[in-house]
């Protein structure tokens, strides 16, 4: 065999295999979403609760981070941005007299764009409530609303949920 059809062998071989590769940004090789950049925005100002306000003020951050984790080794400078936009005011319900922290949520509207693939474009809204966070049987008798454990509860289970739901 030549060189030239060794080489054309080669390609038409590798030409072969190229479908059975993700496109880019689309997913990882383990099938997972690829995300290039979470961002949440949380309007701490439409909290009129200021014991709400300073119990959440540190979701922004806490939020990214715990969907990172979620991520692990996706980030890929080709893949999704990610826009979480908190619903505030579901965030105050945990400390109204009349409800209580057993009506905590963390809820919002998840934005999804791909420059590269815009088939794994997608809107979707997200909600979590306390019940839904804690283990199974656990008591919110008696729970204050700033407990960090619910706070750490909510917010990564929120953050698997939108891992979860990403295209």
């Amino acid at each position: 065999m030549t060189l030239n059809r060794t080489l054309a062998a080669l390609m038409t071989a590798g030409a072969l295999m190229l479908p059975l590769q993700p496109a880019l940004g689309e997913t990882d090789v383990s099938g997972e979403p690829t995300l290039k950049s979470v961002d949440v925005i949380v309007d701490l100002s439409a909290i009129e609760n200021a014991e709400a306000a300073q119990f959440w003020a540190a979701l922004e951050p806490d939020l990214e981070a715990a969907i990172h984790a979620q991520v692990k080794d996706t980030v890929d400078p080709q893949g999704s941005d990610v826009v979480i936009d908190v619903d505030a005011l579901r965030l105050a319900e945990g400390y109204s007299p009349t409800t209580g922290i057993a009506t905590s949520w963390l809820a919002g509207t998840i934005h999804q764009t791909n420059d590269l693939n815009p088939a794994r474009d997608g809107t979707f809204d997200l909600a979590v409530d306390m019940k839904a966070a804690l283990p199974e049987g656990a008591e919110t008798e008696g729970v204050a609303p700033d407990n960090p454990a619910i706070y750490r509860a909510m917010v990564e289970t929120f953050a698997r949920g939108v891992f979860e739901n990403l295209n």
